[in-house]
């Protein structure tokens, strides 16, 4: 058994998931951020997580579109990024290719710089354009409708029963309000929180 800790990166090409730590540029960085950014009492919504790495790109296989691009890569692949320790595996980070940026020039070697974000930055963006009132909702009765109703989905959800019983939910939204902000309010109401 032993004790040192690995990370592989992996992204979905054509409905594989395909190791590409190997292209993953060790002694750049590899920058992640995810949950909540306090421990005070009204943060109980986690941040949008975010993951960002260079990849080697001498052939051109990371140029979208490219004559030697990799097949299926481009914005909105899927990544996910595993440690092992102790001979246990943990996912943790799973998101998708947010922004690809192409260091310019024929010298020398060649990179792409990758920003990936989770399942939060879809409901950050996500408006959930007037929902029907509803009466007497818990939080996870409220959060399974909002969920419900976008059109991606999270990979898992585990809602515990929510405690209080509001009158009326959805009755401030309009057209712009996105599905964030509606959690954030219903957990700061709930006085839960929502993460990934």
């Amino acid at each position: 058994m032993t004790d040192t800790l690995t990370m592989q990166v992996y992204f979905e090409l054509d409905a594989v998931w395909t190791d590409v730590t190997s292209d993953v540029i060790s002694d750049a960085r590899l920058d992640a951020v995810w949950g909540m950014s306090t421990n005070k009492p009204l943060d109980n919504l986690a941040d949008i997580g975010q993951l960002s790495f260079t990849l080697k790109n001498n052939t051109g296989k990371y140029i979208p579109g490219g004559s030697a691009a990799v097949s299926g890569w481009d914005k909105g692949t899927k990544v996910k990024v595993v440690f092992t320790f102790l001979e246990l595996t943990y996912v943790k980070f799973y998101g998708y290719v947010d922004k690809i940026r192409i260091d310019a020039g024929t010298q020398g070697e060649r990179k792409v710089h990758v920003t990936c974000v989770d399942w939060l930055d879809h409901a950050a963006k996500y408006p959930l354009r007037n929902p029907a009132i509803e009466e007497n909702k818990r939080a996870d009765e409220a959060l399974t409708t909002i969920v419900d109703a976008m059109p991606i989905q999270p990979l898992a959800r585990d809602f515990d029963i929510g405690t209080n019983t509001f009158p009326l939910v959805f009755n401030s939204t309009t057209q712009k309000t996105r599905a964030y902000s509606e959690f954030a309010k219903l957990s700061a109401s709930e006085s839960g929180v929502i993460y990934m």
